[in-house]
Order: structure tokens, then C-alpha cells, then sequence
């Protein structure tokens, strides 16, 4: 019974956070129509999620604190430092990147979905950033590397 009751908290709470993030659309929506239409406010605030924020810049649902948010998954942190070690010197795939970190991690197949989102999640902002650049291709797959000095 006691793993029914925390069940049903749990969707009860993602229920709530999914409510927000609803409302944070809807507010975005709002205000990239106002954008459309032409007319100019002196102050638009476009929710966190448009801003590529992600939830770091968003309020909890409950108002509860603010900040990065939890690791839910029950895997180690990568943090971009991970990637580029990953990453290393060489041209590689997003395929040999994710086969790099689960190696590193010491973790099976099973986490590769999540390794993967976190690689996508680090690549294209880093691409973006200038610090990653596409190097071609690696087979039938795009290649990347770290951009060296002169390159950025």
C-alpha cells in the first residue's frame, strides 16, 4: 500500500510540474503572437523554456526553489568538462561519443537512451558556442571535434 501512496504522489507532482510548464507555453505563445502582430511592449517576458534556459531560469511548480534540476535518472553527472573528454582530439560520431561515455561510465546499453539526450543536450549549444565545430563525416554519420583556437 505504501508504494501505491508514493506512486500516486509522484504523478500527482508531475501533473503539477506538466500544469506549469503548460502555463509557461501558453505565456511564450502569448507573447510571440504580440511579437507577430507588431506591436512592441516595452517589456515582454518570454517564459525560460523559449530563452533555451531550460528549467534553470523557471520557478517549481509549487514554489519551491529555483535552479538546476535534480539528476532523477540515478546516473552520474556529465557536465560539459565529461564531453570534452569524451570527445577528445579526434573526429567523431555522436554514435562514438555515446559509446565513449557509457565506456567511461562503466554503464551498459541500458543507459544509452539518457546518455544520449545528455550528449545532444551539451553538443548543439556547444556547436553554437563555437567551442565544437562539425568535422564532416565518419562513415554515413556527421563527425565533430573540438575547435582548436584559430578556428573559433
Amino acid at each position: 500500500m505504501k508504494s501505491l501512496n508514493h506512486a500516486a504522489k509522484a504523478i500527482e507532482q508531475e501533473i503539477e510540474l506538466t500544469k506549469a510548464r503548460l502555463d509557461q507555453l501558453e505565456t511564450g505563445l502569448a507573447a510571440v503572437r504580440t511579437l507577430m502582430a507588431g506591436e512592441v511592449p516595452s517589456r515582454v517576458k518570454l517564459p525560460a523554456a523559449l530563452l533555451g534556459l531550460g528549467k534553470r531560469g523557471a520557478k517549481a511548480a509549487k514554489g519551491g526553489k529555483t535552479g538546476r534540476p535534480r539528476n532523477t535518472s540515478g546516473l552520474p553527472a556529465t557536465g560539459s568538462e565529461f564531453w570534452f573528454g569524451v570527445l577528445g582530439s579526434g573526429k567523431k560520431s555522436m554514435n562514438d561519443i555515446v559509446d565513449g561515455a557509457l565506456k567511461k561510465l562503466k554503464l551498459d546499453d541500458s543507459a544509452r537512451k539518457v546518455i544520449l539526450a545528455r550528449a545532444t543536450s551539451w553538443l548543439y549549444p556547444a556547436i553554437k558556442a563555437g567551442t565544437i565545430k562539425p568535422a564532416g563525416k565518419k562513415g554515413d554519420l556527421k563527425a565533430y571535434q573540438v575547435a582548436t583556437e584559430a578556428q573559433k
